[in-house]
């Protein structure tokens, strides 16, 4: 059937009022005039001047468009109270797994979440060549890490706080300073500093850039690549010797 002429203004229909559905509004024919062939319908709901292909305007809160599927809801348009935009996706249980508010908190629990990537392998998975995470908040922390550690509610946790000073890893559950990785790349270590014994020597160091200190066979060793010749230095810590021995082969 042909749009009655009092829609039609120019080359878009400007308002169209259903009170009830009628499935002989469900399909629509072209109308066979040249101006009508290019026609971009424009269909109002609570407006008779649509700005758009589907306009609905309306004053009440969580109303807006629903799509449906057998009378359950999978997808929502609406305002809150407030009149911020809200997008909504449900699952066929309807469960509102994805949520996204324009004030307010947003929600993605349906499943891994992708960026760069069509696969994504878990909860958040950014695929790409670089990555930029800019913080404003300054002397707090910008990432926490959790960890549950044992079956009990007792979690693991641990704050990385960037800043002009550097890098620190706090954990705040004992408010303490874990590391701090300075900004011209001194180190500082919290209350002690482990060193796991080695079972063989490190790969040589770098030439004359930099020396490598590791715990072998009961002793603390320093590693050193001295122009091409590597060079150890060693303190046997099982003994009560406290003299430091030098050897070119590794201990």
């Amino acid at each position: 059937m042909p749009f009655p002429p009092e829609w039609i203004s120019g080359e878009k229909i400007t308002a169209m009022k259903l009170n009830a559905w009628n499935t002989a509004l469900a399909a629509f024919e072209i109308v066979s005039s040249t101006a009508a062939a290019a026609l971009r319908p424009y269909v109002g709901f609570g407006t008779a001047a649509p700005q758009h292909p589907v306009h609905v305007n309306t004053t009440e809160a969580w109303k807006g468009f629903r799509a449906d599927r057998s009378g359950a809801p999978f997808f929502a348009a609406y305002s809150d109270a407030s009149g911020n935009g809200e997008l909504v996706l449900s699952t066929a249980a309807g469960q509102n797994n994805v949520v996204l508010r324009a004030s307010g908190t947003s929600v993605l629990s349906g499943g891994n979440v992708g960026i760069g990537t069509a696969s994504p392998e878990v909860g958040l998975h950014l695929q790409g060549r670089r990555l930029l995470v800019h913080f404003d908040d300054y002397g707090n922390w910008s990432v926490r890490l959790r960890g549950q550690k044992s079956s009990s509610s007792q979690w693991g946790e641990y704050d990385i706080i960037p800043h002009w000073l550097g890098l620190d890893f706090n954990n705040p559950q004992a408010s303490r300073l874990m590391m701090r990785i300075g900004a011209f790349g001194e180190v500082t270590v919290g209350a002690n500093l482990s060193l796991p014994a080695q079972t063989s020597a490190p790969a040589t160091p770098a030439v004359s850039a930099e020396a490598k200190i590791y715990v072998k066979g009961g002793k603390l060793v320093v590693q050193y690549n001295d122009a091409g010749t590597v060079r150890y230095k060693y303190l046997d810590l099982a003994g009560t010797g406290v003299t430091w021995v030098h050897t070119t082969t590794a201990p």
